[in-house]
């Protein structure tokens, strides 16, 4: 009997052992599954993300608060989290005084050339928050802005930081729209004579509020005329037309006009032009000596450059005299005397006058954009040269000074 409960205990002590040491090996892989399971800081941090989103929605501002504080702290972390997105949110919770002083904290960073960043800011995420954050903030209206600023204004916050919100807000509609920079302007200022020595008034003063009230009077000029910041500036045009002329100032020539034509290339930078001028046309010849009409005569050509200046200029008006030189060439001369001395020609000084009148000026897509323009050019030129010739068949040495009276009136294309 005692032989019995002998085995009895045996097997039953072998039986314990035996489960435990099955048991024992199962615990690590136990702890492993434990480990693989334990989420990573990046997958956290994403669940933050998701859960200020979900409770911004909700309007839980308790959850949202927290969530936010805790991807704040986590931004040295490599946390995501923007500055817009961080003012985004506390303004949807309602820490208005938060989202105030990290608004303009962040002007004075683009409009204080003083301020030193000491902020660290998160990487910008490609994720819901990030788009919710993009469709309510970022490209802010002017309904939109009105309704934030109504918000402030009706809140707790103190009344500094209310009015420096308020001028702040209109700061980037005022570059497009001119209401919202008088809104600015209006703001500002009051906001600078209430709060002159603070470090915003600074740069509002000095900078901001003078950038935008230059803006809004040129925006102003230009609605009133879009050309207004055209006028004596630069351009680029041809212009082909006809001319009629004579010569004077000389008792040797005498000339009448053949078929004419007049070719002008001008470019102008601000008041000052070049114009590249050819003229051909009038048949010019010796008086009494060898006078005769041939049928294959040749007109006289002029090449010149001549140097204007933009005296009054205006949406349909502009008046240029110029001062020039060039080369004439005696063609019929030449003819005349059969080509006999070669080429006869007299150096040039040109000095006259265009008036163009604009007939058509496209207007400019913006304020310094270019416009085509379609002129009509009035021109007076007086061309002062030498007529020396020792060449006719009479053995005498002609030696005179003349002058070729030129009224021109081309058309011409524009790029203003």
């Amino acid at each position: 009997m005692k032989f019995v409960a002998f085995l009895l205990c045996l097997l039953v002590s072998m039986a314990f052992a035996q489960s435990d040491s099955l048991a024992q090996p199962s615990s690590a892989p136990s702890s492993f599954k434990e480990e693989l399971q334990k989420p990573s800081q990046t997958e956290l941090l994403r669940r933050a993300r998701n859960a200020l989103l979900e409770a911004i929605k909700k309007n839980d501002r308790q959850r949202a608060g927290e969530a936010l504080d805790y991807l704040k702290d986590k931004v040295k972390d490599g946390a995501s989290l923007t500055i817009a997105e961080e003012f985004a949110a506390d303004m949807e919770i309602g820490r208005y005084d938060d989202g105030i002083r990290l608004f303009a904290e962040d002007m004075r960073r683009l409009f204080d050339s003083t301020y030193k960043e000491t902020r660290e800011e998160g990487y910008e995420a490609d994720d819901a928050l990030n788009g919710y954050i993009s469709d309510k903030y970022r490209n802010i209206s002017r309904g939109r802005t009105d309704s934030l600023v109504s918000v402030v204004a009706a809140s707790d916050v103190d009344q500094e930081n209310k009015d420096l919100f308020a001028a702040l807000m209109y700061v980037g509609l005022s570059f497009g729209d001119t209401a919202c920079a008088r809104e600015f302007v209006a703001r500002a200022k009051h906001y600078v004579g209430h709060y002159p020595y603070t470090e915003h008034s600074r740069y509002l003063r000095e900078n901001l509020i003078p950038s935008i009230e230059s803006h809004l009077e040129t925006t102003v000029k230009v609605m009133k005329d879009p050309w207004t910041f055209k006028y004596y500036s630069g351009g680029l045009g041809v212009f082909v037309g006809k001319w009629a002329g004579f010569i004077a100032g000389t008792d040797v020539l005498e000339s009448s006009m053949k078929f004419s034509i007049m070719f002008e290339a001008s470019l102008q930078i601000w008041r000052i032009s070049a114009n590249f001028l050819y003229t051909s046309g009038l048949l010019t010849y010796v008086k009494y000596i060898e006078k005769g009409a041939y049928p294959d005569e040749t007109a006289d050509e002029a090449y010149g450059l001549n140097f204007g200046y933009t005296l009054y200029d205006s949406r349909f008006l502009k008046v240029e005299p110029f001062l020039g030189f060039g080369t004439y060439d005696f063609l019929a001369i030449d003819e005349q005397w059969n080509w006999r001395c070669g080429e006869c020609s007299s150096n040039v000084v040109s000095l006259g006058a265009n008036v163009d009148l604009r007939l058509f000026v496209s207007r400019p897509s913006e304020i310094l954009g270019i416009s085509k323009a379609f002129i009509v050019r009035l021109k007076y030129m007086a061309q002062f040269g030498n007529f020396y010739d020792d060449c006719s068949s009479s053995k005498k040495t002609y030696d005179e000074g003349f002058i070729v009276n030129t009224f021109g009136l081309s058309l011409g294309v524009y790029l203003w």
